[in-house]
């Protein structure tokens, strides 16, 4: 059941969910207001490990150029945001990945 449910994951982790074109991580970070208030950062931050590790991207925006760091910063969760601050980092860091097809010369 839990790897079906990873697979799923893998796959909508970057796909567009709504109007506003946001992904997976922007969404994990709203519409929590039944939480209480003590929960919804460890919440968002566990939904959050969970679509990075499936290969969410940190640095995607919406069509308004909004990040899911943005919307963590906004919804107050500090935790959220800390970690995505961190995958953003680590993407700037790594090296550009090969494309199939591109020279290696």
């Amino acid at each position: 059941m839990a790897s079906a449910w990873i697979s799923r994951l893998q796959t909508d982790a970057g796909l567009r969910e709504n109007k506003q074109q946001d992904t997976a991580l922007f969404l994990a970070s709203q519409n929590k207001d039944n939480v209480p208030a003590a929960e919804k950062d460890d919440m968002t931050l566990a939904i959050t490990e969970m679509l990075l590790e499936v290969g969410a991207d940190p640095a995607a925006m919406n069509k308004h150029g909004g990040t899911a760091l943005d919307y963590a910063k906004k919804h107050e969760l500090p935790l959220t945001a800390a970690r995505l601050q961190q995958a953003l980092a680590a993407k700037a860091a790594a090296p550009p990945q090969r494309k199939i097809g591109d020279s290696q010369g």
